[in-house]
């Protein structure tokens, strides 16, 4: 009799051992799958994307012009971003009031543009000087002489880029279209767009070396 005692309180004892070592694993495992579950919800919390300057709906929320003025009072930075793209577009602006301003907007840029912006800037400064040819050589005459050089520069630097075969001959053409486009400039506007073009052939050969 007592031998039956001993071995049914033997095999009690070990009973509660495993379930003790049961109840431990699945809190174990309970905890683990509550720390995944957490680390899964931090990574579905949506990110703040209008105030996120690599993403595609920065500013978002603000009209173009309240941040092209953002941009030229220094609030924010110009970057390789779509909002930056689309106020660099806005120099093609149907009314001569808002080419206007988009034209300070873009100089503001230009004096900060560098790396991915920089290759950027080329091709709205040369759509923009090559629709409007005499409106650039009047507000231009007001922007310092390394602005102006370096509108031309970049335009220059784009030709090189967009070159489908010799990018001198391209600059020579582009500088043609130009000189067609102003009729009615005064002597004194006429040498400011010589040397304008001048700088944009320049600036394509010194790339190409």
């Amino acid at each position: 009799m007592k031998k039956q005692l001993i071995l049914i309180l033997l095999l009690t004892i070990v009973a509660c051992n495993n379930q003790k070592k049961e109840t431990k694993a699945k809190l174990e495992t309970n905890q683990q799958t509550e720390n995944e579950n957490v680390s899964i919800d931090q990574s579905l919390v949506p990110q703040d994307t209008l105030n996120d300057p690599n993403h595609f709906f920065y500013l978002a929320n603000k009209n173009l012009k309240e941040v092209a003025q953002m941009m030229l009072d220094n609030k924010i930075q110009p970057s390789d971003n779509h909002i930056t793209f689309c106020i660099m577009d806005s120099l093609l602006s149907r009314k001569l009031e808002d080419r206007e301003f988009y034209f300070d907007v873009f100089l503001n840029i230009l004096k900060k543009a560098d790396g991915a912006l920089a290759e950027a800037v080329g091709l709205p400064a040369m759509n923009y000087v090559e629709k409007y040819t005499t409106e650039f050589i009047e507000l231009s005459s007001n922007i310092s002489d390394d602005l102006f050089e370096s509108w031309a520069s970049y335009i220059g630097f784009e030709i090189l880029l967009s070159s489908q075969d010799d990018p001198i001959k391209e600059g020579e053409a582009f500088i043609e279209k130009l000189n067609s486009n102003c009729s009615n400039l005064t002597d004194k506007e006429k040498e400011r767009l010589e040397s304008f073009n001048k700088i944009i052939i320049e600036s394509t050969q010194d790339n190409i070396e």
